[in-house]
């Protein structure tokens, strides 16, 4: 940030830095970008290996001749690359949503795509595979593992990356959990942006439908406890199966509402102890309360002890988690 650096075509500045969608599924990628030539095909960002992968580039295959991002099947583009100019050029990576967003100076494309695997590195300034590099002074890089929204992308271009957000954005996504039986559950983002912020948790209405409703602290009915639906942490005391689903959180203030990424809760009944670990000792442990008449060996919820909660308990064990 405050000093650029000088790219022939040939030259390439190597980061160890992983964007592949297992490693990071969501990525920006951004930079000011003077060129002095721009001709195609000249790679700004890229870690691809052949395969249409996270790549950001003046190209001729998104419509016309200029920026574009590749998608994964092809490219998207394209916005008009300026010979001699400075230009802001970001590319938006979603790979839950399916999405691949290009931003060149307040213009944007979009569509739907889901990169593959490239390379476990990534090179600014000339392509990991294939092409020229390009030939411009690049200041100002930036890659964050987050989707960013237009409008914060919009503040960057205005005042730089430093400049504080004023539109809610999360600088860290809930991420999918999956406990035991009656262990917490435990949601957690890094909100930010400009004012006052509040926070709403919500929970998918139906399993597939994308359809979310904001979930209420308290007992739920069915033995868990709900806390900090309308804060950064959402808690579900002795979770149960009428607790599983996709949640997410609904982060506001003046600017408007964004939802953050959606995170699972699932359970692993296997790991009858709650050790984090399906092993010899969650089947001892069960057979002892089986044999105790423990109301923990109910593993059915039929409210009775017998031999099915046994096989469907061995049955669990056997598929783990």
């Amino acid at each position: 940030d405050g000093g650029g650096v000088q790219f022939d075509g040939t030259t390439a500045l190597r980061l160890n830095i992983n964007i592949n969608p297992a490693s990071q599924p969501r990525v920006t990628m951004g930079a000011w970008v003077k060129s002095s030539l721009i001709n195609p095909t000249r790679h700004l960002f890229s870690h691809d290996n052949t395969g249409y992968d996270r790549d950001v580039c003046i190209d001729t295959r998104g419509g016309g001749t200029g920026w574009s991002a590749f998608k994964g099947n092809g490219v998207l583009g394209y916005i008009p690359a300026i010979n001699t100019g400075w230009q802001f050029v970001a590319a938006v990576y979603d790979d839950t949503a399916g999405t691949v967003v290009l931003y060149v100076d307040g213009q944007i494309r979009s569509t739907t795509g889901r990169p593959g695997a490239g390379n476990t590195y990534m090179y600014v300034g000339r392509s990991t595979c294939c092409d020229n590099g390009v030939a411009a002074i690049v200041d100002g890089v930036f890659i964050l593992p987050e989707a960013l929204s237009t409008a914060r992308l919009d503040e960057i271009r205005a005042g730089g990356i430093r400049r504080a957000p004023t539109c809610p954005l999360f600088l860290k996504q809930p991420e999918s959990l999956v406990v035991c039986s009656g262990a917490t559950s435990t949601l957690t983002v890094d909100p930010a942006g400009s004012g006052t912020l509040w926070a709403v948790w919500q929970r998918e209405t139906t399993p597939g439908s994308n359809v979310f409703l904001a979930v209420a602290d308290g007992p739920t009915g069915t033995g868990s406890i709900i806390s900090g639906t309308f804060t950064a942490s959402l808690q579900i005391q002795n979770t149960g199966p009428a607790d599983l689903g996709r949640y997410r959180c609904l982060l506001n203030n003046d600017c408007g509402s964004v939802p953050s990424a959606i995170a699972a809760i699932s359970i692993c009944s296997a790991n009858y102890n709650c050790d984090d670990a399906v092993d010899f000792f969650d089947y001892l442990d069960f057979v002892a309360d089986f044999v105790g008449g423990s109301l923990r060996a109910d593993f059915n919820k039929d409210d009775v002890i017998d031999f099915f909660d046994y096989l469907d308990f061995v049955a669990a064990f056997a598929a783990g988690c």
